[in-house]
């Protein structure tokens, strides 16, 4: 009779175990969020910049990252179409240009080389990816924001 009962035991909880797949009136997966974050390599020396945005005035984009002691990053260009996606040439005078500024002592790397690729621009967000170089030598390397926010 034991025998019995464990069997019957068994036979009803595999029938109540609930079946793997999706149903129909099953919720859609949440949207996974993704954090603004604006980093870059400074003379091969990685930095994180923990403010991250960008604004259109017309047909200019500027992008800027903020490192918590105020050094900053500013990418700009602008474009005649509005739609900012692609890659862009970074000189001295355009059509993009970067600057990184450092605070203490103030001091600004204007780039005369380098290249802006802007990959994603929606929903008020922006994503990219950058370098350039400074006249005096200063190589910002690797960098990529993503997801700034529009201000």
């Amino acid at each position: 009779m034991k025998k019995a009962g464990i069997i019957l035991t068994l036979a009803i909880s595999t029938l109540l175990i609930p079946s793997c797949k999706k149903k129909s009136g099953d919720p859609a997966p949440e949207e996974v969020l993704t954090v603004p974050s604006f980093t870059a390599k400074i003379n091969g020396v990685e930095q994180t910049f923990s403010l991250s945005k960008y604004t259109i005035n017309g047909a200019a984009i500027q992008i800027v990252g903020v490192d918590l002691q105020g050094n900053n990053i500013n990418l700009g260009t602008s474009d005649s179409t509005y739609k900012f996606l692609g890659a862009y040439t970074i000189t001295t005078f355009g059509p993009a240009i970067a600057m990184y500024t450092v605070i203490n002592p103030m001091t600004q790397h204007v780039a005369k080389t380098g290249k802006l690729t802007i990959t994603k621009l929606e929903n008020d967000k922006i994503s990219g990816t950058f370098y350039f170089e400074e006249e005096n030598g200063v190589k910002v390397t690797e960098g990529v924001f993503n997801d700034a926010q529009k201000q």
